[in-house]
């Protein structure tokens, strides 16, 4: 547990509480006047000492204490789901517990080891066939010449070589000596980026590909619809948790084969269908007010 000078990763670690007493010791070597009561009241901690218990091992790390935590620390998605991961893996005493949040956390590391990030987004996200291109590349029974590919993807087989040699340009796929074609990485990914055009119209052909796929048959796809309200807290809360639920998909059903199975496109969608009520509440009370 010696104190680095350099930030510290949450995936080298297999504690929460290791993790955390790190990253306050590096904390506390770059921030001036850094301590277990600032970093708990930025953290949101009502009990200041809480933290410190915390990660000497006194007190658990409980469901309301983990959420401040995962709220606050600087993670992204996967990350996130690693340290809830190993903060549930040091509070468990079962030892079933123990080897299901250890499995998890396996899964995790391999998921994010094996992940390489798209460098040219405006090609790869021109087509929605082209990720599907991508994923197929990596199971290890998939016959991947262009004839095939076609098939699987109804795609013309010269339109799938002409993006084949473009993935293979990027450093995504390349050739074998027995003409198959076969993806450099297991497993990729594109930044999600707020205002990104590319990125944006790759959704809106999502959504398109999901509205054409209505004429399919019902017991081949899903379709759900939920209304709920949320506050604008309650809206970050929901967007956690839907990252985490893709972060258990992709592990979940992370297979290196597809022998019988297709390939599935979900595409989550979240967006406001009314106001606010306050501002349109205090709104009518004005005009109440001049009317009289």
């Amino acid at each position: 547990m010696e104190s680095t000078n350099f930030k510290p990763e949450v995936t080298n670690y297999l504690s929460a509480r290791l993790y955390l007493h790190d990253f306050y010791q590096w904390q506390k070597e770059n921030i001036p006047d850094f301590s277990y009561t600032v970093w708990a009241d930025k953290l949101g901690f009502k009990n200041k000492s809480l933290l410190r218990l915390i990660i000497n091992g006194t007190r658990t790390i409980t469901e309301a204490s983990r959420k401040l935590l995962l709220n606050g620390l600087p993670l992204e998605d996967l990350d996130k789901n690693y340290f809830k991961t190993i903060a549930l893996l040091d509070s468990s005493r079962e030892e079933e517990e123990r080897k299901k949040f250890s499995h998890t956390a396996s899964k995790l590391l391999k998921l994010k080891h094996e992940q390489v990030e798209v460098k040219d987004q405006s090609f790869f996200l021109s087509s929605t066939k082209i990720p599907a291109l991508q994923t197929l590349l990596s199971f290890k029974d998939v016959v991947a010449t262009p004839h095939t590919l076609g098939l699987l993807l109804d795609e013309n087989p010269l339109k799938i070589e002409e993006w084949l040699l473009r993935l293979e340009q990027a450093g995504l796929a390349n050739k074998n000596e027995s003409g198959d074609w076969k993806s450099t990485h297991d497993s990729w990914g594109v930044p999600p980026q707020y205002g990104n055009e590319v990125l944006n119209s790759y959704y809106g052909k999502c959504l398109e590909d999901a509205s054409e796929a209505l004429q399919f048959n019902p017991e081949t796809r899903r379709y759900c619809t939920m209304l709920f309200a949320l506050s604008p807290e309650e809206f970050l809360e929901f967007k956690e948790m839907e990252s985490e639920f893709s972060i258990q998909v992709l592990t979940k059903f992370n297979h290196s084969k597809m022998k019988n199975r297709r390939l599935y496109q979900h595409t989550f969608g979240l967006h406001p269908i009314s106001e606010f009520q306050d501002p349109i509440l205090l709104e009518n009370d004005d005009s109440d007010h001049e009317s009289q």
